[in-house]
């Protein structure tokens, strides 16, 4: 293993490996995340760059790369599936070698950027120059100066090139902070959100944290990526008992963006065929994690072949359920290539009739039952959102799209999109959700379905 690369936590019994590359100049510390990662199995490494905190070498492009490329080689070999853990300047510098590691579980980016000049306020040259004379680190500041110059124009190109074909779905979770004074977030969300529409809408998985700054801890607060790291590992770990299967997290950055994922791990488990005892093993399995991870779980096993079917699969969703999994859910670990079944508009429309009926039914439920204004909350907001996706198929608009239903509602029931905004605030932790505000949003909901 290369000196630049530092054991931080080793367990004989991890059955996983995460690499922390920091951004610059920076080092490792116990962070919460990292906690986490050792209480979900993980062992973690972590690099230090050349040329700093007295390291050896000069800290220049080629030595970067050199270093990342051996990086891939050497974790390549211990054969170990491999989560790396990216933050602002190795965002940038991981880029080339994330199709060389083998068995790479996901890829989690803080603070990303996107090149060393239009995606950051700061001027990258100049902060080297200080940064070199007041740490003593050894930076090749003209070798930075003329890559920039040469080849940084080309890393947008390589960022789409790459995402247009991440053929084996590796979870890509970006992470925002609404308070980043570093990053322009403009920029780097007007280049990700054409990966969050339509049919490219679970390409990857946008997270933006309103109150998270330029740094780590900050923008880990957010729940949703302990909840998607729980889930990765729950795929890789079923994944040595069922080599043949595929793994999807209900999930997207559409619906992210106003559940905030807070519902329990909601998985769908695609394999051949399913025993009785592999129900068992699939639930016994799920309450296991449910116990060790605080989390509630949702494993759901299905067929390949009641994918390629009209009939109801769940007790209230067939073809809108099947149709969705290419658009809501994450892509976890996919052992198969898959075409799933393209349906009509008028079968998906007919199907998400059926659909919100049986969810209003479900919303009045939730509020009878519900023990606190947050869980009826919960209920009602999920199955709502759900009637303002499905309209969508009335109007044969396949593929989700934010913004198709938020421009319509503006226009249309100024109401609705009020509740929508309303809801997003609630999400942020800056509005409250009395149960008026619940009762009237399942009145409209059911205004909705009628009309």
């Amino acid at each position: 293993m290369n000196s630049l690369v530092k054991k931080q936590y080793i367990n004989k019994k991890a059955k996983f490996n995460a690499i922390f590359f920091p951004g610059f100049p920076g080092e490792y510390k116990d962070r919460p995340l990292m906690e986490d990662l050792k209480k979900l199995n993980f062992n973690i490494y972590s690099i230090v760059y050349p040329g700093t905190y007295g390291s050896r070498g000069i800290f220049s492009p080629r030595s970067v790369d050199k270093l990342v490329k051996n990086i891939t080689t050497s974790f390549n070999k211990l054969n170990k599936p491999v989560l790396l853990v990216t933050y602002s300047f190795s965002t940038y510098i991981i880029l080339s070698e994330i199709p060389k590691f083998k068995r790479l579980m996901g890829i989690l980016l803080f603070s990303p950027i996107l090149d060393l000049h239009q995606s950051i306020k700061p001027n990258f040259v100049k902060d080297l120059q200080e940064i070199g004379k007041s740490d003593g680190f050894k930076i090749d500041v003209s070798s930075w100066k003329r890559y920039i110059t040469e080849k940084d124009n080309t890393y947008q190109e390589t960022y789409k090139s790459w995402l247009k074909n991440n053929q084996n779905n590796i979870p890509l979770i970006f992470v925002i902070g609404g308070k980043d004074p570093v990053i322009k977030r403009q920029v780097v969300n007007k280049f990700l959100d054409g990966y969050t529409e339509g049919i490219n809408c679970n390409t990857l998985m946008k997270i933006e944290v309103p109150k998270g700054v330029h740094k780590l801890d900050s923008l880990y607060e957010d729940k949703t990526i302990y909840k998607l790291l729980v889930a990765i590992t729950i795929s890789f770990k079923l994944a040595n008992k069922y080599p043949n299967m595929n793994f999807y997290l209900w999930g997207s950055t559409l619906n992210y963006r106003y559940s905030n994922l807070d519902s329990d791990i909601d998985m769908i488990l695609v394999g051949d065929s399913f025993s009785f005892d592999d129900y068992v093993y699939i639930n016994r399995f799920g309450i296991q994690y449910e116990k060790d991870y605080g989390i509630a779980m949702n494993l759901s096993p299905i067929t390949y072949k009641e994918l390629d079917s009209e009939e109801r699969i769940r007790s209230n969703r067939g073809p809108t359920f099947i149709h969705e999994i290419k658009y809501y859910y994450l892509p976890l670990k996919i052992s198969r290539k898959i075409s799933l079944r393209n349906f009509s508009g008028e079968v998906l429309k007919n199907d998400a009739i059926f659909a919100n009926d049986s969810n209003i039914y479900k919303s009045k439920k939730g509020i009878a039952h519900a023990t606190s204004e947050a869980k009826a909350f919960k209920y009602v907001i999920k199955h709502f959102l759900f009637g303002a996706i499905f309209y969508q198929y009335t109007k044969n608009n396949l593929y989700p799209n934010q913004n198709f239903i938020e421009q319509y509602y503006k226009l249309s029931n100024p109401y609705v999109y009020k509740i929508l905004n309303k809801i997003r605030k609630m999400k942020s932790g800056t509005g409250s959700f009395p149960i008026s505000f619940v009762r009237k949003v399942l009145n409209l909901h059911e205004e909705l379905f009628q009309q």
